[in-house]
């Protein structure tokens, strides 16, 4: 069930975008069924804007960045969030190695969890997101 939800949701999200450009813009979104809300938008993160806290343009080995996203109305029980990454600018010289992860879910936000390691070198990332739920 989980997955059938997934599903719909990542075609709701690119039908939503395909439908109404003004969205691709818009930092946060939401819509509103009668029995699911989705809300959603778009971040970015990196060594030009956070320079005191981003760290994964420097050193090696496992490197985490974990920013906090307030939902614009919040759920009443945690909803379903996905993540995607929208863009990278990295180091040319070594592998792009990157994992991004929704944690710490509730009714009221949740973190994303940007995790390199080895020696990669992480200038900056784009992401987006879309949490939906009852």
């Amino acid at each position: 069930m989980k997955k059938i939800a997934l599903l719909l949701s990542l075609i709701l999200c690119f039908t939503t975008f395909l439908i109404c450009p003004s969205a691709q813009a818009a930092g946060e979104w939401e819509m509103i069924s009668p029995y699911l809300r989705f809300q959603g938008g778009n971040v970015y993160y990196g060594s030009y804007e956070n320079g005191a806290q981003w760290n994964l343009n420097v050193g090696s080995g496992e490197r985490k960045f974990t920013p906090h996203i307030e939902f614009k109305d919040p759920y009443v029980i945690p909803p379903n969030v996905v993540v995607s990454l929208t863009g990278i600018d990295g180091d040319k010289n070594s592998n792009a190695r990157l994992t991004i992860t929704p944690i710490n879910i509730t009714e009221k936000g949740f973190d994303i969890e940007y995790k390199t390691w080895w020696d990669t070198l992480i200038t900056s990332v784009w992401a987006s997101w879309t949490a939906f739920g009852e």
